[in-house]
């Protein structure tokens, strides 16, 4: 079963690192066009900002990243006859070799070389001053690279932006990765940040990720109960999400899904995506910007070997450059923020009621999918996914202020800046709307507070039918349906032995 979890792990991480590239087109879904007196707003995008394709291709029909679907759909075809010869013929090699040669055609090619460069044929969009449709300046960049490269180049481009406006002050917006980069940024150019009005950062990553800190430390595990969160996120509710959670809480799913692949093909596999992970997404400075502190030695010593810090090792540029953006940046990102307030507008946009990719035994946080709340806030209190604070909890600071959501799950006095971070429920790490993007738009336009305007408290949701409109979560209660008081009865039933033989198990144990 430990195979066949870190196997799911792997993969799950591997798409999961790249998928964030939809974020990059948030900034492209705007409705309220900045007026001549607003200072014009740079936008960083995250993960999949440039497009990456084969130098020898204008058209870019060779695009591989951000990503066509086709391209990894296709070549699925042959992987199950691989599947069949290795059992039969009992050799698992087959079957590794042909995962991981899927796997380094889906991911090699945006690996970088030991000395920093691109693969041999590749190229990159270029940076240009870019406007969308409603005025933004939108940074594109090679997001592979690391923030502490890519801030000088983010500092030309806001100097580009001053010029072609006429302003003589921009609004940062940095977006996922996005907003490790703009931290660079002010880490880099802190003596000089005149010439920034305000700062939003939407759904950052800056204090990492926990799943893909164990995905690079070795120490990855797929939860059985994260599973059935996913099946529900992406099924939604209905009887086959509920009849997995029965499985979970009877204790038969872990069994089932053990069952469901050839020991030989587990291990197959998890080589495969174990080799693919140190051959191609190592090498990726960002993916490195992502982990937690409490992975990254481990990290680099499980990927690049006990001698990770020898001057003379393969890696060491990468390696050298990863860790001075660590612990410099990324390690005092809270104080660099604390320290600029009275400067600029420092705004957050915080994510949450999405279920967590499956990759930890533990049980799942609160996040929008990918970036946890305390991260993305800084320190937010909050539960577990789907859980509440307790009755007795009391808000810990501000107390002559509400900072509690209406489901009693988060606690945002605790965030760096409650009075200015906001927490939209229901929308997916790099899911946007003309709705999400108008509460942006205010923030930034007009330097609000949480209380500052009715129409965009702290805590908002999606309307469930359409992601475009997003409105005050209230404390009301949905009335149970038909279809939820027949599942309450059928799963009690079910579980009725279990829940007996639990409890003469306990008491044999007291005896």
């Amino acid at each position: 079963m430990k195979k066949f979890k870190s196997t799911l792990s792997l993969v799950l991480a591997l798409i999961m690192i790249f998928s964030c590239c939809s974020v990059a087109l948030g900034a492209n879904t705007a409705i309220t066009k900045p007026d001549a007196t607003q200072y014009p707003q740079v936008v960083v995008t995250g993960f999949g900002s440039a497009k990456i394709y084969y130098e020898d291709d204008p058209e870019q029909t060779s695009l591989f990243h951000p990503w066509v679907l086709d391209r990894f759909v296709d070549n699925l075809a042959n992987i199950p006859e691989y599947i069949v010869k290795s059992i039969k013929n009992k050799e698992p090699n087959l079957f590794y070799t042909c995962v991981y040669n899927y796997l380094m055609d889906c991911f090699g090619m945006l690996a970088y070389k030991p000395d920093g460069s691109m693969m041999d044929g590749v190229t990159i969009e270029p940076t240009t001053l870019f406007q969308d449709e409603d005025g933004r300046y939108i940074f594109k960049y090679d997001s592979r690279q690391s923030p502490v490269v890519l801030a000088p180049q983010l500092h030309d481009y806001i100097q580009q932006v001053m010029e072609h406006s006429g302003k003589d002050k921009v609004e940062l917006v940095g977006i996922s990765y996005g907003a490790n980069v703009a931290s660079a940024y002010i880490h880099l150019y802190r003596n000089d940040l005149s010439h920034i009005d305000s700062i939003n950062l939407r759904v950052p990553s800056i204090g990492g990720v926990d799943y893909l800190g164990e995905l690079m430390s070795g120490e990855f595990d797929v939860s059985a109960i994260g599973l059935c969160d996913l099946l529900h996120r992406f099924i939604g509710a209905g009887i086959i999400p509920d009849f997995f959670y029965l499985m979970e809480e009877a204790g038969i799913l872990a069994p089932f899904i053990d069952a469901m692949l050839e020991p030989a093909m587990q291990y197959a596999l998890y080589r495969a995506a174990r080799d693919v992970a140190r051959d191609a997404v190592a090498t990726l400075p960002a993916l490195w910007v992502c982990l937690p502190d409490k992975y990254f030695e481990s990290a680099l010593e499980y990927m690049y070997g006990e001698n990770y810090r020898d001057p003379d090792h393969e890696f060491a540029k990468l390696i050298s450059d990863m860790t001075y953006y660590h612990y410099e940046i990324a390690n005092h990102a809270e104080e660099l923020y604390r320290d600029i307030q009275d400067e600029v507008h420092l705004s957050i946009i915080v994510k949450y009621g999405v279920a967590a990719i499956p990759l930890t035994d533990g049980p799942n946080t609160m996040e929008d999918g990918f970036v946890p709340v305390p991260v993305a806030s800084f320190g937010a209190t909050c539960t577990t996914y789907g859980a509440q604070l307790p009755a007795d909890y009391v808000q810990q600071k501000y107390t002559d202020y509400n900072f509690i959501n209406p489901e009693r799950s988060i606690d945002a006095s605790t965030g760096i800046v409650p009075f200015t971070t906001w927490y939209l429920r229901g929308l997916e790490h790099s899911e946007t709307s003309t709705g999400y993007q108008d509460i942006v738009d205010n923030i930034v336009h007009r330097n609000l507070t949480v209380f500052s305007d009715p129409e965009y408290p702290q805590y908002m949701t999606v309307l469930e039918d359409d992601h475009n409109v997003l409105v005050p979560v209230t404390e009301e209660e949905e009335e149970e349906t038909l279809y939820q008081k027949f599942w309450k009865v059928f799963k009690a039933i079910v579980l009725f032995p279990k829940k007996v033989m639990d409890k003469i198990k306990e008491v044999l144990s007291l005896g």
